[in-house]
C-alpha cells in the first residue's frame, strides 16, 4: 500500500497494523496529551521529536491515537504496554512512511573561504 500524503508513522501493536496519520493528531489530541505528560506533549513538531527519539509516553499517545481512529474505546495511554524498540522498528521494512526528522531552521552559512563574513 503506497503512503498517502497524512501517513507519518506505520505501528504494529498486538499484531495488527495501524497508520498513524498527520490528520489525527488534532488540536483537541495534543491538548489532551499536553495535559497528562506536559508541555512537550502538547507541540506537534516536539510530538514528533520523542516519538522519533523513542520516548515511551510518546509511543503510548501515538497507540492511543490510533487504536482511537480505529473506534477502539481507549480512555488513557497510560495503562497501554508494550516494546517500545518492537514498535518504532515495525516500520523499518517501508521507507516511504519515514518520519521526516524535526532540525532546527539554518542559520547563515559561512562562504567558500571558510569565513562567515558578508561582502560589503
Amino acid at each position: 500500500m503506497a503512503a498517502k500524503d497524512t501517513d507519518l508513522w506505520r505501528i504494529t501493536y498486538e499484531g495488527e497494523k495501524y497508520t498513524l496519520a498527520r490528520t489525527d493528531i488534532t488540536v483537541g489530541v495534543l491538548r489532551q496529551m499536553k495535559s497528562w505528560f506536559g508541555p512537550a506533549y502538547g507541540k506537534y513538531l516536539s510530538f514528533v521529536q520523542l516519538l522519533i527519539e523513542g520516548d515511551a509516553d510518546a509511543w503510548a499517545c501515538a497507540i492511543w491515537i490510533v487504536l482511537r481512529a480505529s473506534g477502539r474505546n481507549i480512555r488513557t495511554p497510560q495503562n497501554l504496554d508494550f516494546a517500545v524498540s518492537e514498535v518504532m522498528a515495525a516500520d523499518d521494512d517501508d521507507d516511504e512512511l519515514d518520519p521526516e526528522p524535526v532540525l532546527p531552521e539554518a542559520g547563515p552559512t559561512p562562504d567558500s573561504s571558510g569565513s562567515d563574513a558578508t561582502p560589503a
